[in-house]
């Protein structure tokens, strides 16, 4: 009886994977995170640098996630589109907000005047932006745009892969080496950056190890692993931390290093081990409800940042004792949940208005074709 119970209140015929919307959550805090994070002073708080190391890796998640559904069997042309319509249209609508809005200080009413004040050379700086993938924090985007365009290319490696039947686990270590020797380096190797081409180059190893880890997933779904994954996930950040203490580069406080790809690893199984439980209704439910505003809490977090949670000054209310371990968590905590709880109110707010547009569309595409 208990079994059926517990059946029942589990989603059968899942529509999201509810283990994917978590990882898309949890990317988004670590996002919002780095955004807001203390500033090094020095090297020599050592719980601030390790802080800063478990949330260094909010884009990797990202990337993870694409190179899950990256190598799906669907049409060039049909990736395009739902590119231009999902991705282009929104950041566009974003990039014009932000532009009118970014600096706007909206304790005044002065809006008109702002935007009157906005000069042929503000124009002409905006359109460069945009053609040259320029995106400040949103750079994320304009990566994402750049690989999607370029797949046919990455579509042949992929096949080699598949053709050669090459193992997971060694194309997992020649990205790992990759990866390593660029740290060792401090990234001349490879040299990533958030901008154009050279993010591509950091988002690539990312892509191909989410590929290659959705092949081997239910290897390790429902295996109760706590223990495990508290011992390598502390273990690798703490030795992380050793390391930027002792060569004092910050560049290894990234997504895109050996550290960073390790990291997403150990995360994806780890989520992926409590997997049914969040099937369960209610845990399905909230997650993947958060989960599907992700993306436009991603486009709005800077402007809630800037535009709210300084303007206001909010940040000085958590920015107290940051030099303790308990001070350090409190404003990080205090600040996420705030910053994270504002976006997701104004995406649930931009999901309810494009349903709206979306219905209102059907209703009169209905009405015109019965007339």
């Amino acid at each position: 009886m208990d079994l059926i119970i517990q059946k029942s209140n589990k989603i059968q015929n899942k529509q999201k994977d509810p283990s994917i919307e978590l990882l898309r959550i949890i990317g988004t805090i670590c996002v919002i995170d780095t955004h807001i994070k203390l500033k090094f002073q020095s090297f020599s708080n050592f719980y601030k640098t390790l802080f800063a190391c478990f949330c260094a890796d909010g884009v990797g998640i990202f990337w993870y996630i694409m190179g899950f559904f990256f190598f799906e069997k669907i049409s060039y042309k049909k990736r395009l589109n739902n590119l231009f319509k999902k991705i282009c249209i929104p950041l566009l609508f974003t990039i014009f907000f932000l532009f009118y809005f970014q600096n706007y200080n909206l304790k005044k009413k002065e809006f008109k005047i702002y935007l009157l004040n906005k000069t042929k050379k503000d124009y002409l700086n905006l359109l460069y932006n945009i053609l040259t993938f320029d995106g400040g924090h949103l750079w994320f985007l304009y990566v994402y745009i750049l690989i999607v365009i370029l797949y046919p290319s990455f579509e042949g490696l992929n096949n080699k892969i598949e053709k050669y039947n090459i193992y997971s686990y060694k194309i997992f270590i020649i990205i790992l080496i990759i990866l390593i020797e660029n740290d060792i380096l401090y990234n001349k190797v490879l040299c990533i950056n958030h901008h154009g081409l050279n993010g591509v180059i950091g988002a690539i190893p990312f892509i191909f190890c989410g590929n290659e880890l959705k092949k081997n997933i239910n290897k390790f779904k429902n295996k109760k692993i706590f223990s495990i994954f508290i011992i390598f996930f502390l273990g690798n950040n703490i030795l992380r931390t050793y390391v930027i203490n002792k060569t004092k580069k910050i560049s290894l406080i990234s997504w895109s290093t050996s550290f960073g790809i390790i990291n997403n690893f150990i995360l994806f199984i780890f989520v992926y081990s409590f997997d049914d439980i969040l099937h369960y209704k209610i845990l399905y439910f909230i997650i993947t409800k958060i989960g599907s505003a992700t993306f436009y809490i991603y486009l709005i977090h800077g402007f809630v940042i800037n535009n709210i949670f300084k303007e206001y000054k909010i940040d000085k209310k958590f920015n107290k004792n940051t030099e303790s371990i308990k001070g350090i968590m409190k404003y990080n905590i205090y600040s996420v949940l705030f910053i994270f709880s504002f976006s997701l109110f104004i995406s649930f707010g931009i999901l309810i208005i494009k349903n709206l547009i979306f219905t209102s569309k059907k209703i009169l595409y209905k009405k015109i074709k019965n007339n």
